[in-house]
């Protein structure tokens, strides 16, 4: 019965979840929070899916889905979509919204594996240029 259920849900349920997220999608007027619902969303859909396959080794699933999410360029452009919204929501200042963004695009460099220039490199040290 277990496995049956598990298979319902992995085959029906879980992706009418994903599908009957689109209605409500276009309801959320900002872009940027749009983009994020939208993109966590999926992730949270595909880890249900995972937990719900016939497949044993869940942590092991579940650490790889969310480790290739968090490395994505849709995950880097999504909170870096929201970073600089929030920068811009808060300060006027043009030079601190783009010191804001260095700092996050430089970290998320980091999480990618991608070397980081020296003036990066600099900037996450806390080092003036």
């Amino acid at each position: 019965v277990a496995a049956v259920w598990l298979a319902y849900l992995n085959q029906n349920v879980i992706p009418a979840v994903g599908e009957s997220l689109s209605p409500i999608l276009d309801k959320i007027e900002s872009i940027e929070t749009r983009e994020l619902v939208k993109s966590l969303a999926g992730s949270v859909v595909g880890a249900m899916l995972l937990l719900t396959d016939d497949e044993g080794e869940n942590n092991a699933q579940l650490s790889a889905h969310f480790e290739i999410y968090i490395k994505s360029d849709e995950f880097r452009t999504v909170i870096m979509g929201q970073v600089r919204a929030l920068a811009e929501r808060y300060s006027k200042d043009a030079s601190l919204i783009a010191l804001i963004v260095s700092v996050f695009g430089a970290f998320f460099d980091l999480i990618q594996g991608l070397e980081l220039d020296a003036n990066s490199a600099r900037l996450l040290a806390g080092e003036e240029k």
